[in-house]
């Protein structure tokens, strides 16, 4: 386990953008900030990505869902020398959401939110996102909240179906949910009552999971004082915390069913406001290819 969660950390600290993949995945699913991904030269690991291509289309061969959708992540977009194949990508989407894997129900959503390869319904996204949201991963229930307040057009809108979704998730502990959960009690709506107190809640629990805008919505508006000065974080200072759960394939196993990961945040760029709209890894027990970190 030890050695399986330092590979993929170490690699994801040197830019590998598959291990940066499985890592990006599972820091959304815990409903954590990702940091800054940052993209490394085209090509300058080009020989240990194919090792790490061919660990993921591995494990997905052998039926594991977490990475048959990690493969349909690499396949949709293109990553690490993998020919970009959306259909292929979606598929192998869609295989893994016919075995009930809420992530894959998560993907399924957005693709339907997109209509970039499979038409725009979002009645079939908000389908998926419930599903998801009931297999356990929380951005399906924060996607679902955003649809009823409006986001891609979503109508009739209804504040009051999407606070309760947004309760759900928030409850998980997803700071985007909790901070629109905070700016709707603190703010109100035409259709919401104020309720400053539980707003403020909200707010503190938001902030206290890093939500920035939380955090400035609390120095400006509740406490009175500048904002504390923090520096983005970058994907190395939690990834050590983040592969110890998701990594260990066991444990993959027994949450995979309800697959606790997420591909992407789907909606980083919604605001409610306008509906519609470091710890270092141990370096011990690495094999090395060619200077640079394999995963097996």
């Amino acid at each position: 386990m030890r050695r399986i969660e330092d590979r993929v950390s170490l690699a994801a600290q040197e830019y590998n953008r598959v291990a940066l993949t499985i890592v990006r995945e599972a820091k959304i699913a815990l409903g954590q900030d990702i940091g800054i991904i940052k993209s490394p030269p085209r090509d300058l690991y080009e020989d240990t990505e194919k090792d790490w291509v061919m660990a993921v289309e591995k494990k997905a061969v052998d039926g594991d869902l977490f990475f048959i959708v990690i493969a349909g992540v690499l396949c949709y977009n293109g990553y690490a020398n993998v020919p970009v194949d959306r259909q292929r990508g979606i598929a192998l989407w869609q295989k893994a959401a016919n075995s009930n894997c809420g992530l894959a129900k998560l993907r399924m959503g957005q693709c339907y939110v997109n209509g970039e390869v499979l038409p725009h319904d979002l009645k079939k996204a908000a389908v998926y996102f419930r599903e998801a949201g009931e297999l356990g991963v929380p951005i399906g229930w924060d996607n679902l909240g955003c649809l009823y307040n409006g986001w891609q057009g979503w109508s009739p809108r209804d504040l009051n179906k999407a606070m309760d979704y947004w309760a759900k998730s928030a409850q998980m502990g997803y700071a985007k949910s909790q901070f629109n959960l905070g700016f709707y009690y603190c703010n109100g709506d035409e259709a919401f009552p104020v309720n400053k107190e539980l707003g403020i809640q909200w707010m503190r629990a938001a902030a206290s999971n890093g939500h920035t805008r939380a955090i400035s919505y609390l120095a400006d508006y509740v406490d009175k004082k500048p904002a504390p000065r923090t520096l983005p974080s970058v994907i190395e200072d939690k990834s050590a915390e983040v592969v110890s759960t998701f990594i260990e394939f066991d444990k993959i196993k027994e949450n995979v069913a309800g697959t606790k990961v997420s591909a992407v945040c789907f909606v980083d760029s919604y605001d409610p406001a306008k509906p519609g709209g470091s710890s270092t890894p141990s370096q011990m027990s690495r094999p090395v290819k060619n200077g640079r970190f394999s995963p097996v």
